[in-house]
């Protein structure tokens, strides 16, 4: 199972991302759904480069999953 979430999350964080931003400007209000579609993608990218090297940094995959959680928090109380 590890194996299958590490190989494809930068795939399904593309969908999910590319879904977000599809919805976002076909409802044409929702400008904070397709940045968080944008970042989501960007930070799924970012971990599956990191997760694919020899030795991974564990921590770096941590920072930019909890950047990511920031910014999206604080997107929403905007």
């Amino acid at each position: 199972m590890k194996e299958i979430i590490k190989n494809n999350i930068g795939w399904v964080g593309f969908a999910i991302g590319m879904i977000m931003i599809f919805i976002g400007y076909y409802y044409n209000k929702n400008v904070p759904l397709v940045e968080i579609g944008f970042f989501l993608w960007i930070s799924s990218m970012a971990i599956d480069m990191e997760l694919k090297k020899l030795k991974p940094k564990i921590w770096y995959t941590y920072l930019v999953a909890i950047v990511f959680v920031v910014f999206t928090f604080l997107f929403l109380i905007k």
